[in-house]
């Protein structure tokens, strides 16, 4: 130890003798403390990466398993065996689909059969099928396309002539859910209906009632979480409160806001119920992963529990004589509690919290 003592010495003479500033022990300190923040930081925006990558591949309760639509492929098609029959389910950026195809040949006849579940983007499947949208009814010499009804379910056809064969499509919806698709090669329209009446159709409406129902009930109506609103907040009247639940691109969330008010002070109190976005937490509250305790002249932040489950808080002092309090809390990494308020302590923020019976929240 001495030994060092000398060698740090006798290179601070050196340092001196070549006029290089020496750091002072504060000066080390902030830029060590600057270098731990930094490292923190990244590391927090590394993990909140990684949860939203993991989260793009969604819930899989989402979309139906491919093995049930395999399961609807006929084993003949129009008098034609299966040669192959194959599914999928896939997933990326939060899109999830299940697919399920069946192939059907003999001599230079063949018909393929596919059953689509656009799972998390059934809202924009009509987009990709646009027979859905508009009424067809065209013909000429090689033949024709129109939309019409079959079964009661809305349906398109299309017929092509060619030198040396024929090209058939017969699509039709299930559900407003599932589309299924039949192609014929030198097969006629008519022997696609045909097929297309032989099947289950009935299984896929009761599958959709299953995937439809499970998704329902996975999100927290948000008339449960209105009610689990105080009526007042330390003195400060509710003065408004509504509820919501969305849904765009299988993304759905469930909230309801109050707030607050006594003349200048005012307090925001929202619950929301993350459903299918859960994953993203990591991104919605980006201090969860990180250990935060900042303090100056003005204010502070930092990072700390409530009940047992991570919290955050932040109070600021503005311009004005104005304050701006903010106080957020994620209970069972699914619901976001977050509670803002203008011109009131964070006493207020925390009172308001202490209202919320966190039980009710499954």
């Amino acid at each position: 130890m001495k030994r060092f003592l000398l060698l740090l010495g006798s290179l601070g003479v050196i340092m001196c003798g070549l006029g290089w500033p020496i750091a002072s022990q504060a000066q080390v300190w902030k830029r060590l403390q600057k270098k731990i923040e930094e490292a923190a930081r990244q590391k927090a925006q590394e993990q909140a990466a990684e949860e939203a990558e993991e989260a793009m591949t969604g819930d899989a309760d989402a979309v139906a398993d491919f093995r049930k639509l395999k399961a609807l492929l006929p084993e003949q098609a129009a008098g034609l065996p299966r040669v192959r029959a194959e599914g999928a389910r896939e997933g990326a950026f939060g899109i999830k689909t299940a697919r399920a195809e069946g192939v059907y040949e003999a001599g230079d006849r063949r018909i393929r059969i596919q059953i689509t579940d656009p799972g998390t983007l059934q809202g924009l499947a009509t987009m990709g099928y646009s027979w859905l949208q508009t009424e067809i009814d065209r013909e000429d010499e090689d033949g024709y396309e129109r939309t019409l009804t079959l079964d009661g379910r809305r349906a398109y056809e299309r017929f092509t002539q060619y030198e040396g064969g024929s090209r058939a499509e017969l699509s039709t919806i299930v559900a407003d859910r599932f589309i299924v698709s039949l192609e014929g090669e030198n097969v006629p329209v008519e022997r696609l209906r045909e097929v297309l009446r032989r099947m289950d159709l009935e299984a896929l409406e009761q599958l959709a009632q299953e995937l439809q129902g499970a998704a329902a009930a996975e999100l927290t109506d948000f008339r449960v979480l209105k009610d689990m609103l105080p009526e007042a907040i330390d003195g400060l009247t509710r003065v408004e409160a509504s509820g919501e639940r969305t849904a765009a691109m299988g993304m759905r969330v469930s909230q309801a806001t109050a707030t607050y008010r006594d003349g200048q002070r005012e307090v925001r109190l929202t619950i929301r119920d993350m459903g299918s976005m859960q994953h993203f937490m990591g991104v919605a509250a980006a201090w969860l992963r990180q250990e935060i305790d900042r303090e100056n002249e003005r204010g502070y932040e930092r990072t700390t529990r409530y009940q047992g489950y991570p919290a955050y808080e932040k109070f600021e002092r503005l311009d004005g004589n104005q304050m701006h309090a903010q106080l957020q809390v994620v209970v069972r990494d699914r619901y976001l509690i977050e509670v803002e308020g203008t011109n009131v302590s964070m006493d207020v923020l925390w009172a308001a919290l202490d209202q919320i019976d966190l039980r009710r929240l499954k």
